[in-house]
Parts: C-alpha cells; structure tokens; sequence
C-alpha cells in the first residue's frame, strides 16, 4: 500500500502561520490522515509535528503511527530542515525512519535545492533514497510546488519517478490543496495517479509529510513474513484526506 501523499513542504505551510511582526515563528500541530488507492487498500494514520521558520533556516521533526492493510501497524519518525543559500534559494534534507511490523526496518533520505518565494510560493526538486533493510531499495527524483491562492487556500502538485530493485519502476503525481477553515484547523486533499511495474514489494506507508516515493518492502500481515514480492503491473488513481488541529 503506498503511504500518504502530503509534501514536507505542504506541511511547514500548514502549520507555520507567517508573522511579520516576530523574527521567527514556532508551531505545532496533531491530526489525522486516510489515504486510499481506488480498487485496492488503504491506510490511515494518527501523527503529531512540530516547526520552528526562523527565516534564513527552518526545522521540522514528526512521529506518525500508521495501520495499513497489508503492511499492519508501525511508527515512522522524520526529522529535517532548510538553510538559505542566496536568493531564494535553499538547500533542504530531510530522514524518516520506519519502524514496522514481523521487525521490518527502513530509512529514507532527502536532498535537494528548493526555491521560496516569499510567502506565495515554493518549487522544490529532490533526489530521494530508500533503503527497506536487505529486502528493498529505491532510488528517484521528486518535485515538488506549492502556491498561495489566497491567504486560506494553498494548492500543491507533486510528481515523483524511481527505479528500484530488479528493475522495478514507480511513477506517481499528484495535485491539492491546504485549506485554513479555521485559526487552528488546515484541511488537506490530494488527487492523484500511481503507477508501478516490474518486480516490486509491497509500499510500506510511513504517513504524514513523506512525500515523494513510496518506501518498498515492508512487513505483511503474516508473523515472520518481512515483506511480499510479486511481479506487477498496476496503476490506480489516489485520494488523500486529512486534517490538523494547529496550536498555539
């Protein structure tokens, strides 16, 4: 099952809200998100975060716990940021690390420049690498955009590509939106399309602000099992959905 969709991006966006008065803003947020491929399965996930903009750099850690279908329960724990380069230019990185059932491991990583501008809005281009224990590994590209509409609405679009063991490929992309409904509530959504082929291994979902490329391996329902190898060919439009409570 692949995990969710929402960008690391999208997510400083929701829960820092800009304040020209202050040097820097500090923020936090909990909430809930339910990510469906149409005609197959689905995970949810409960995740908690927090962010600190102070202008020329910004961090942001998060822990997330996620049930999927076929991968079962687990934990994923992300921590990254961004330092300004010249412009508005930036260098951003970014670690999760996922803690699964049957003793499934895995890390990722990213890297890459991303271009903010102002507060209206931010293109990012990443490389990004997975490493599923000895079972699977990942490697591709991922961009990312996001655009202030209006001072309640931000629409984002994603599009990711990646090869990974015995030649499997994975294409996904994806276009939504960041609504504030309220002072401390954002509505998220995401539309959008997924496609693998070859020999893969089941995604392995790690909920929140992934983004980018689905983590292949994980563990099955099935004790002792560390992942679920098949030769496949599928593509299936995506729907993400979720909230978050931001405080202070």
């Amino acid at each position: 099952m692949h995990r969710s969709q929402l960008s690391w991006l999208a997510l400083v966006v929701a829960i820092v809200t800009p304040h020209a008065a202050h040097a820097s803003s500090f923020a936090g947020a909990a909430g809930v998100e339910s990510f469906q491929a149409i005609g197959g399965s689905g995970s949810r996930a409960v995740l908690g975060m927090g962010a600190a903009d102070l202008g020329s750099a910004d961090a942001l850690a998060q822990a997330v716990r996620y049930e999927d279908a076929i991968a079962g329960a687990g934990w994923s724990f992300t921590a990254g940021g961004s330092a300004r380069l010249s412009g508005p230019l930036r260098a951003r990185v970014r670690a999760t690390r996922v803690l699964g059932e049957a003793g499934f491991r895995a890390w990722q990583w990213r890297a890459g420049p991303e271009w903010r501008f102002g507060e209206r809005a931010t293109l990012g281009a990443f490389y990004e690498r997975d490493a599923a224990g000895d079972s699977a590994h990942t490697q591709g590209i991922v961009g990312e955009g996001l655009l202030a509409l209006t001072p309640k609405l931000t629409a984002r679009a994603a599009a990711s590509w990646a090869t990974g063991d015995a030649a499997s490929r994975i294409a996904q992309a994806s276009v939504g939106g960041i609504w504030r409904a309220a002072p401390h509530l954002a509505l998220i959504a995401d539309a959008g399309w997924l496609s693998t082929q070859g020999t893969s291994q089941t995604t392995f979902p790690i909920g929140g602000g992934g983004g980018g490329l689905p983590i292949l391996g994980g563990a099955s329902r099935t004790p002792g099992t560390a992942s679920r190898t098949s030769v496949t060919q599928s593509a299936a439009p995506t729907l993400l959905l979720g909230a978050r409570v931001i405080f202070p």
